[in-house]
């Protein structure tokens, strides 16, 4: 077994197709992988392709998600002091907006 994998603010904001197995964020976790980790992290882009997933396209392994959100399913509440709301209405990580640096 390969060892965990963590992504931490990270995000996608293009479109993605593909045949099968497709995500926003990652394709899929593997069997060989241990748990994943995704924190901080959303997609906004189009994703298609069997098998797809905002996020994640396809869950093999054991996955925590936590602070993540997509364009279909955008969170009203609060999603922590990593986001802050951006002028399109979408939250981005505090670490993309030039008023924050």
């Amino acid at each position: 077994m390969v060892g965990d994998l963590t992504l931490l603010n990270c995000y996608n904001k293009g479109s993605i197709q593909g045949s099968s197995i497709v995500g926003g964020i990652i394709s899929e976790s593997h069997p060989d992988t241990g748990k994943v980790n995704i924190t901080n992290c959303y997609n906004i882009g189009n994703i298609s392709g069997s098998n797809s997933g905002e996020i994640i396209g396809k869950i093999s392994r054991p996955i925590s998600q936590s602070n993540c959100y997509t364009q279909a399913n955008v969170l009203t509440g609060n999603l922590g002091d990593a986001f802050i709301q951006e002028e399109n209405g979408y939250p981005i990580l505090k670490w993309q907006s030039e008023n924050s640096k």
